[in-house]
């Protein structure tokens, strides 16, 4: 799945939040080139400026395997941009993220302290478990429900133990 098919597949609102992000890439690779910083100052201006443009609304987020990877791919790229690295100095990931964790690590947490404040709400909590009722399945592949996101991210499949791990967070 290419950038211009991601792009194509956004909503207008979307799109804009990419081309923040792209305008923030280009300043931020100003700033590292302006300033001479230590590599762990850079992370943590980073983890500080980029995450929450790039990760906004991110825990309805549904993901696939390559959404997932996309995204990844796209917050690895730009923290090189911050620690001024090309891919042709050949960084492992580790060395490259520090002590910074991985992008989608970051989602599944925000993903179970959304359901744990949503499961502690009386009036919400049926969205975390809501399942249709009426209408009919399609043929094609389903579509995830946010229980399903869940059980994945956990690696949980009784729908009691999600329910009893959601609430300790």
């Amino acid at each position: 799945m290419g950038f211009n098919t991601v792009y194509t597949s956004l909503t207008a609102r979307d799109r804009s939040e990419l081309e923040v992000v792209n305008d923030f890439k280009y300043h931020l690779k100003r700033i590292v080139l302006k300033f001479d910083l230590d590599d762990n100052l850079k992370r943590k201006l980073f983890a500080v400026t980029a995450e929450p443009v790039m990760l906004y609304r991110a825990e309805a987020w549904t993901f696939t395997v390559q959404q997932e990877k996309s995204l990844d791919g796209a917050y690895t790229r730009m923290l090189q941009i911050a620690l001024n690295v090309s891919w042709e100095d050949h960084i492992s990931n580790i060395e490259l993220y520090g002590e910074l964790a991985c992008t989608s690590t970051k989602v599944e947490e925000r993903k179970m302290a959304l359901a744990g404040n949503c499961i502690r709400h009386p009036v919400v909590t049926y969205l975390i478990f809501w399942e249709p009722t009426q209408g009919q399945m399609s043929r094609d592949r389903q579509k995830l429900s946010y229980e399903d996101v869940l059980k994945k991210d956990t690696g949980v499949e009784n729908r009691e133990k999600l329910r009893t791990l959601i609430q300790s967070c």
